[in-house]
Order: structure tokens, then C-alpha cells, then sequence
């Protein structure tokens, strides 16, 4: 996915430009990102502090490598996912009623769910991105809370995407959870 770095066409440049708006802005920023990058296990502590601090629950971190996918190769598991994440979504309300609830979900939701369609604040969520190793699979898929969990989990990305840690080290840790459901 990050081949859009190595060249320079406009289809490029437009994604390079609309990630660049996910990384740190600030000098500031960028200082205290790439400070803890001497060495992964250093990446690692850094990031199960920066997933406490945040508050997220039962996040462990899988150490996975890159692999480059080519633009036709994105495009294929895009519409892959839009298509099992419809399915996906009618599972989850229908077989997951009780952990539902258990966030918090009313009858509506569980409707729309039952609809393929996310409830309001909630995001089909890809665990392990295809880039880094996963499949477009149910049990790669999770039904989580929009903001601020899903975005805390990309940050934590951002952050070694942004310091160089995966340039440098050709791996990265994806902050990963049990279930097809996350709770915070």
C-alpha cells in the first residue's frame, strides 16, 4: 500500500497528500514520535503506554511485516471488503444480539445491523490491514465504537508509520484484540 511513496504520479501524490493529513503536523509532534524508534522492543513499550494512556482495553500488539500491494491489488480487496462487510454486519446482529446490548446497542441499531448498515459512531473494522498479512475474513473483521476507539487504534499506526519505524525496520505493530466486537 505504501508504494506511493517510491513514485510520483498524481494518483500517487493525491493519496500520499490525503495520508499526510493522518501523520504528525508539528515539529513537536514529530519530536516525541521518533524519539522511542531506536529499536522495536523500545516501539513496542512505547505504544502499549501510548494504548493505556488512551484508554484502550485489551489491545495486544502483533508484530507483523509489510507486504506491497499493487494499486489493482488495493482495489480488489476494497471491494472485497465492501462486499463481506455488508455480510459481516448482518451476522453480527443477527448471531451477536446479546453483546450488542452489551455496548449498548437498542433494537434500532440491531436493526440496522440485521440491514447491513452500521450504527451511528461504529465502524467495520479491518484487524490486521491486507498490507500487513491479513485476510478479508469474518475473523478479521470487528464491529467498533467510531470515536475515539477506532481512531486511538490508527494513531497508534500513525505513530510508526510517521517516525520511519516501518522504513527503518520493515515491520510494524498493529494493535489487535479478541472478538469480532471491541469494548472499551
Amino acid at each position: 500500500m505504501w508504494e506511493w511513496s517510491k513514485t510520483k504520479t498524481n494518483n500517487n501524490l493525491l493519496l500520499k497528500n490525503k495520508l499526510s493529513e493522518n501523520l504528525p503536523s508539528s515539529q513537536n509532534e514529530q519530536s516525541n514520535i521518533s524519539s522511542p524508534i531506536s529499536e522495536p522492543e523500545k516501539m513496542l513499550a512505547f505504544l502499549q503506554s501510548e494504548a493505556s494512556k488512551m484508554g484502550l482495553k485489551n489491545i495486544e500488539f502483533k508484530k507483523c511485516s509489510y507486504h506491497p500491494q499493487t494499486w489493482a491489488d488495493m482495489e480488489k480487496d476494497f471491494k472485497e471488503y465492501q462486499r463481506i462487510r455488508k455480510s459481516f454486519l448482518k451476522l453480527i446482529g443477527y448471531s451477536k444480539t446479546a453483546e450488542c446490548k452489551k455496548i449498548g446497542f437498542d433494537s434500532e441499531d440491531i436493526e440496522l445491523l440485521k440491514n447491513k448498515k452500521s450504527p451511528e459512531n461504529y465502524n467495520t473494522h479491518l484487524k490486521i490491514p491486507t498490507d500487513f498479512g491479513g485476510k478479508i475474513n469474518f475473523d478479521n473483521l470487528s464491529l467498533i465504537k467510531s470515536h475515539p476507539c477506532h481512531d486511538q487504534i490508527h494513531k497508534l499506526i500513525d505513530i510508526q508509520l510517521g517516525s520511519g519505524f516501518l522504513q527503518t525496520y520493515k515491520i510494524i505493530y498493529i494493535p489487535w484484540f479478541e472478538g469480532n466486537i471491541y469494548y472499551e
